[in-house]
This record gives structure tokens, C-alpha cells and sequence, in this order.
């Protein structure tokens, strides 16, 4: 059921993601859902980040599964990974910056 909340999800937000940024948790670099989003969004931590990006402190702590992703518009830099413990997740957050054409 998963699966199809999120295949409907992202027919929603694919086509108006690419006018900002957008958001997504609990999944991991290789689900449907991030390769499906990256394909036209570009991932803040791999464009900004350092080290291994974990931002879920539960069972498998070493895992990625929270994102920020941007259009092409913007630039991402200072990508941090705040080791405050406020829930199963570290929160992250990066500074974007318009791309002049």
C-alpha cells in the first residue's frame, strides 16, 4: 500500500517540483521515489555535503533516507546535518542560492 501512495505522490508532485524545493523522507537513494525525483531535481547533500549524510538515528543508523532537493535554478551550499537528537530523524538544512542565467 506503501508503494502506491507514493507512485500517486510523486504523479503530484513531479510536475510542479522543479519551481522550488522539495522534501523527502524515509526512503533511501535507491527507492522509486528518490531515483524518480532526482531525475530532474538535484540532491542538496550530494551537491553540498560531506561524509556519509546519516539522518536516521533508529536500528540502521547509517542510512540517508531525508532529503533536499532543488531545481536547477538554485545552488546548494553550507549542508548541515544537525546532531541534535529531537527524533528518530537529525534534522538538515542547507543555504540555497539563485543561479543567475
Amino acid at each position: 500500500m506503501k508503494f502506491i501512495f507514493r507512485t500517486v505522490w510523486l504523479g503530484l508532485i513531479v510536475p510542479i517540483a522543479p519551481i522550488g524545493n522539495q522534501p523527502i523522507t524515509n526512503d533511501t537513494p535507491a527507492s522509486y521515489t528518490y531515483q524518480t525525483m532526482t531525475t530532474n531535481l538535484t540532491d542538496a547533500f550530494v551537491e553540498a555535503g560531506k561524509g556519509w549524510g546519516k539522518t536516521y538515528i533508529g536500528i540502521f543508523p547509517s542510512y540517508r533516507i531525508d532529503y533536499i532537493l532543488h531545481s536547477s535554478k538554485f545552488e546548494a551550499f553550507e549542508y548541515v546535518t544537525h546532531q541534535e537528537k529531537l527524533s528518530d530523524h537529525y534534522a538538515i538544512s542547507c543555504k540555497l542560492k539563485t543561479i543567475k542565467n
